[in-house]
C-alpha cells in the first residue's frame, strides 16, 4: 500500500508527538511505501484562487513549490492521512495550506457524487482519506467536531471510499499505524 502522510505540526513544541511519528513512520515503512511530508519545513504557497490549476495548465498549480510532490503522492496514494494539532479552533494552518491546495487533483467540471454535486477527480486511485488531532489535553471538543465535519466534506470532495478520524495524545500514536495496517 502506499500511504501519504502529511504532518501538519506547525513547530518545535510538540517533541514528543514528532518522536512518536518518527516511531510510526518507520514501522509503516517495513511493509508499505510511505511518502511522510513535514510541511512546516516546506515551501508552499497558499492557494490564491486563480484556477490556473484547471484552465491554463491542468492539473498543475501555477506556484511552482514544494506542493508538487505532495499532489504527486496523492495522485498516486492509496491512503492520505492528515496529523494536526488543534490551532485557533481548527487545524493548523500549515494542514489547512495543503488541504486548499489539493484543487488540481480535481477537474474543473460537476458531476452529482453522492448526492451531491462535486468535481470528478482528475486521477483513479481509490484513495481513503484519515485525520488524526493531536491532543495535550485541552483540545475543545466542538473544535474537533468542526475539524471531523470539515474532512467528511474533504472526503466527499476527494471521493475518499473510507473517512478515518481520531483525537490522540502521544502515547496514543500506535492508533495510527494499527489502523492504516488494517486497511
Amino acid at each position: 500500500m502506499h500511504l501519504t502522510i502529511i504532518n501538519g505540526i506547525p513547530n518545535d513544541d510538540f517533541k514528543n508527538y514528532e518522536n512518536a511519528l518518527e516511531e510510526v513512520r518507520k514501522s509503516l515503512e517495513k511493509e508499505h511505501k510511505v511518502d511522510f511530508f513535514t510541511v512546516r519545513n516546506m515551501d508552499i504557497s497558499y492557494c490564491c484562487g486563480c484556477f490556473s490549476c484547471w484552465l491554463k495548465t491542468p492539473g498543475l498549480c501555477v506556484f511552482n513549490d514544494d506542493m508538487n510532490g505532495i499532489l504527486k503522492s496523492m495522485a498516486a496514494t492509496d491512503y492520505i492521512l492528515y496529523i494536526s494539532p488543534v490551532s485557533a479552533g481548527f487545524v493548523t494552518s500549515v494542514t489547512k495550506k495543503v488541504m486548499d491546495r489539493f484543487i488540481p487533483n480535481a477537474l474543473p467540471y460537476i458531476k452529482v457524487y453522492d448526492g451531491e454535486c462535486h468535481h470528478p477527480k482528475r486521477y483513479d486511485n481509490n484513495v481513503k482519506l484519515g485525520i488524526v488531532v493531536l491532543d495535550e489535553g485541552n483540545v475543545d471538543s466542538e473544535a474537533v467536531q468542526l475539524i471531523f465535519q470539515s474532512f467528511e466534506r474533504l472526503g466527499k470532495n476527494m471521493h475518499a471510499n473510507k473517512l478515518f478520524k481520531a483525537v490522540a495524545k502521544e502515547n496514543d500514536m500506535e492508533v495510527i499505524f494499527n489502523e492504516i495496517s488494517n486497511c
